[in-house]
């Protein structure tokens, strides 16, 4: 990725007029039936909501790197393991 900056700093979230912040982060993404974990993701997150606005170049390449495992080019391989409770004996 290019820029590390969106330059939205300051600027007002359009869901609850908190602050936006220009941060890099590490984000899931659910791509084709597979979790995707991309670390050095550029975004601005709201710091009252949690918000987090995407610069267009990120999803391309999200698109690009899902390609890329599935056809077993890229990517390290991480177990997802699905949480469910346990029920409780009442």
């Amino acid at each position: 990725m290019r820029s590390t900056s969106l330059r939205l700093a300051g600027e007002p979230c359009e869901y609850c007029d908190g602050k936006l912040a220009d941060v890099v982060i590490a984000d899931v993404f659910r791509v084709r039936g597979r979790v995707i974990v991309l670390e050095g993701v550029p975004v601005a997150v709201c710091a009252k909501c949690g918000e987090k606005y995407y610069p267009g170049g990120v999803l391309r390449r999200v698109e690009r790197v899902a390609n890329q495992i599935a056809r077993g080019r890229q990517g390290r391989l991480a177990h997802v393991v699905a949480y469910r409770r346990r029920r409780t004996a009442t």
